[in-house]
Order: structure tokens, then sequence, then C-alpha cells
């Protein structure tokens, strides 16, 4: 469960808000929940749907991550990350199937690839992370998800343990926040990364 002080550490958000300021829409596990239950609550600078529209990964959440990304302004998931990102490709293709976002370093040219739903976490988003990774020779794997089970947390640590060096993996949760009855703002919150990895980037 997280702390008070772990809940108030937003460091950025589509809103310019005081971190005192905000409370969460949902617990982490109820996330997908709002997501698809509530369309006409997501944030308007997120998805633009008509009322009534589920959320789709590949339509809605992927072109967000990768506009994103292409902003001017740093990126929630760069500053997630501490890195500076350039969207390679979105959708590419690796074998039978397609990777969400390709990006790389800006600083060191490092492949990075990105996995997102908006359900919770499940064996095969795990499996095609994996999969995809070594079909681009990705140095580091983000995948973003709405709630992250026990198992797949446990992995993807096992992984970064495991993996030979120069090899990095992100379990980053997607969090739905607001203040009063403003409109809502996402927060992207690791909740695995490598050891030392601050130190690292």
């Amino acid at each position: 469960m997280e702390s008070n002080t772990e809940r108030h550490q937003l460091t950025r958000c589509p809103l310019s808000l005081h971190k005192t300021q905000i409370n969460p829409v949902a617990t982490p596990a109820e996330a997908v929940d709002f997501w698809h239950r509530a369309p006409q609550n997501r944030p308007a600078s997120l998805f633009t749907l008509n009322e009534t529209a589920p959320a789709d990964e590949a339509q809605d959440f992927t072109p967000w991550i990768a506009n994103e990304i292409r902003s001017a302004d740093e990126s929630e998931l760069e500053d997630t990350l501490g890195l500076e990102l350039e969207v390679v490709e979105e959708e590419k293709s690796v074998g039978r199937y397609n990777v969400d976002i390709l990006a790389e370093v800006i600083d060191d040219n490092r492949n990075v690839v990105i996995e997102n739903q908006l359900n919770s976490s499940d064996h095969d988003h795990l499996g095609k992370s994996i999969a995809y990774a070594s079909g681009v020779d990705a140095d580091i794997i983000v995948w973003i998800a709405p709630r992250f089970y026990d198992e797949h947390r446990d992995a993807m640590q096992w992984l970064n343990e495991n993996s030979r060096e120069g090899v990095d993996l992100f379990a980053v949760r997607l969090e739905v926040w607001k203040i009063g009855n403003s409109d809502p703002a996402v927060r992207l919150n690791p909740v695995v990364e490598p050891s030392e990895w601050k130190e690292k980037a």
C-alpha cells in the first residue's frame, strides 16, 4: 500500500497542480474500471473520444504516449524514466505482432520498447515485451499498466537482476488523479525499476 508521502510525490501531470492538493481518483487496482466505465471523465488532453466509446490501447493510449514524447515539453514518461526519448515508430512490426512504441534514448541511442495496456498486467503483455525487445535488440523495456500483479512485478525484477548488463526493465503503473471537482490527470508511477537506476540515468 502506498504511503501518504508517496501519493503526494507527483512531479508532472497534464495540469499544473500543487502536490499537496492532489487526491487519487481511484486505487491502482480500480484505475482500469475508471477508464472503461467513465469515458466522459477522462482528461480531455488525453483522449478525444465520443462519450460512450471505451478507450482503445492502439487507437488512443499508444498515440497519446507517442505524441507526448514528441512534444516540445518533457513528457510524463520521460520524467518518470529520467530519459530524453525520441519516437522511432508506432506499432512497429516485430514478427507476427507489433510493438506499441519503439523509441530511442537521445543521449546514447539505446533502443526502448514501450508496451502499454489499459487492463491489469498479464502473461501475454509480459511475454510480448520480452519478444519485442529481442526482435529489435532493445536495451530498455517499459511496460505500462494500471495494475501489476505480484507475479509480474516479481518477474520484471528477476529479469532486471539476471539479464545481461545494459538491459533495463520498468513496470510503470498508470494512475488517474484529480483535485476536487477538476478534470482528472494522469500520473505514471514506476513500481519496478533497475537497481541504482537514478545514478545510471
